[in-house]
């Protein structure tokens, strides 16, 4: 007749392989330019990152040709990066984020590919230093 294992024993058997299958890496999740000003670009990560220097292994390229970066500054939410560099971009500009794991010191994160940078310059009323951007007038 086989043995019975009572149910705490089974649990504990199989606790290391659920323990193993919650563990998650840091990733790339997005990428945007325009709403702080024309020369941040705020990028996003799928959970809380570290670093001692975010901009170390970074490249941000403005239609393809690679930009200063001047600062990158951990935000509030703790994944957040905020990177300015130093020439502005405009509504017709492509800009391109990516990361080389060898160079960088970003902890749990891997190599990104250039990855595109959604560009809202001039697509919010509040933000008035593009090409396209407008004014609204109110006449009584």
């Amino acid at each position: 007749m086989p043995q019975r294992i009572p149910i705490t024993k089974r649990f504990v058997l199989w606790w290391p392989v659920l323990g193993a299958a919650v563990v998650s890496a840091v990733s790339y999740s997005g990428s945007e330019i325009g709403d702080t000003d024309t020369v941040t670009i705020e990028v996003l990560f799928s959970a809380t990152v570290s670093a001692s220097d975010f901009t170390a292994g970074v490249t941000i390229k403005k239609n393809t040709a690679a930009q200063t970066i001047l600062s990158g500054t951990l935000q509030g939410d703790n994944r957040t990066v905020f990177y300015v560099v130093d020439t502005a971009a405009d509504i017709n500009d492509a800009l391109t984020w990516e990361y080389d794991s060898g160079t960088g010191n970003i902890v749990g994160l891997g190599d990104v590919t250039p990855q595109d940078v959604t560009n809202y310059i001039g697509s919010h009323l509040y933000f008035d230093t593009a090409d396209d951007s407008g004014h609204l007038v109110s006449v009584i």
